[in-house]
Parts: structure tokens; C-alpha cells; sequence
């Protein structure tokens, strides 16, 4: 079933991911292995924390996924009349229950596709809210009973009038998971063991 939850941080909340835990008696490993994905947009590298990012799951599976991305600035390189340039640092941890965590880096200067991405990204239209009821004739959904769901989020959004805001949106169909399977193309090349030298020995 095609899913749109959509989170927006504008001083209120307005939407949260439901994962009830109590309902159920304890999570199952598909929900523990969900909250840890959760936990990556916490992560941090000394005071930089990450700016944007995507995970993924799919219902029938005990795998999922997630992306964290960081921006760091620095001189070398920067354009003419530019002080600094953007270096995009991606950290990717992939879960399968049993195993443990694998995490993998990728960088914009080794990976000129992970920039490319990062355009795409904010690129992306957020999905219009459809209230039922409200329109004539009315607008049904196109609903897709299976596949992996992408969750994409970002904490530096901007309204219309420059306000911050958090944003997420998730689906197993559509833009949204035709971007995320866009994003498993364009790095499937670019992740290694090591991490990028510009994060230093911060672990």
C-alpha cells in the first residue's frame, strides 16, 4: 500500500511515524532494525550532525537500510571568489537480521555521482495533500500492495518565506521510491570501508 507520511517541523508537529512497540508486546526484528535506521539521523561527527538522508525496508524482508548524509566545508578547491566548496560525506549502514551492522562511506570528491545526487535531492516536490472528501470528483490513490518503502528526510527545508523546516515522506511507489532506487544506482559504486580523510579520526 503506497504511503505518504509527511513530517514537518515548523515550530509544531504535525505528523509522526507510528511504530507502535507496546501494542505488539515488544518489536519484532523488522521494527528493532526500523528504529535503529531512526537512530542514524542522530548521528553525528563531533558538532556536524547530517543535513539529509534516506533509509529503506521492505516489508517481507529482515533487511533494511539507511543513508546519512553530512556537509563539511573547505578551501582547497573552492571556485574563484568562493572562500569554501561543500564536501558531501555519506555513511551508509545496511542491517540483515543475524549479521551485524555494515557500515560504508562515500564522499563527493571520490564520487562525483553522490553531488550529482545531492542536486537531484533537492530537486525532489514534497506530495500535495489530498483531504477525501473535500474534492469532486474525488482523487483516488494508485495503490501498490508491495515493494520497498524509501523514507527521505531532510532537516534543512525552507517554506515559502524562508522558515526552517523538517521535512520526511515515505512510499513504495511513485517519485519517491523511483528516487530511492535511483540513489542505490548512482552509489553503488562509489561505498568503501574507510572512512573519508576529511572526518580526520573522528569514528
Amino acid at each position: 500500500m503506497a504511503l505518504f507520511p509527511i513530517t514537518v517541523f515548523a515550530g509544531v508537529l504535525l505528523s509522526i511515524i507510528p511504530v507502535n512497540v507496546q501494542a505488539q508486546g515488544g518489536p519484532t526484528v523488522r521494527q528493532r532494525m526500523f528504529i535503529a535506521s531512526e537512530a542514524d539521523a542522530s548521528f553525528t561527527f563531533g558538532h556536524t550532525r547530517a543535513s539529509l538522508g534516506w533509509r529503506w525496508s521492505h516489508p517481507f524482508e529482515d533487511a533494511t537500510g539507511s543513508v546519512t548524509v553530512f556537509a563539511e566545508r573547505t578551501a582547497e578547491g573552492a571556485p574563484p571568489g568562493q572562500p569554501t566548496r561543500p564536501v558531501f560525506i555519506a555513511r551508509q549502514v545496511e542491517r540483515v537480521s543475524g549479521d551485524p551492522e555494515a557500515v560504508r562511506w562515500a564522499d563527493s570528491d571520490g564520487c562525483p555521482a553522490l553531488l550529482r545526487l545531492m542536486h537531484d535531492f533537492e530537486a525532489l516536490r514534497v506530495p500535495s495533500t489530498v483531504i477525501p472528501g473535500l474534492t469532486w470528483p474525488p482523487r483516488f490513490p494508485v495503490v501498490t500492495l508491495d515493494g520497498t518503502v524509501w523514507t527521505i528526510w531532510t532537516r534543512d527545508a525552507q517554506q515559502g518565506d524562508r522558515s526552517t523546516a523538517y521535512v520526511q515522506m515515505s512510499s513504495n511507489a511513485g517519485e519517491i521510491a523511483a528516487w530511492g532506487q535511483r540513489s542505490r544506482e548512482a552509489l553503488s559504486g562509489c561505498w568503501s570501508d574507510d572512512q573519508p580523510s576529511i572526518l580526520g579520526d573522528v569514528r
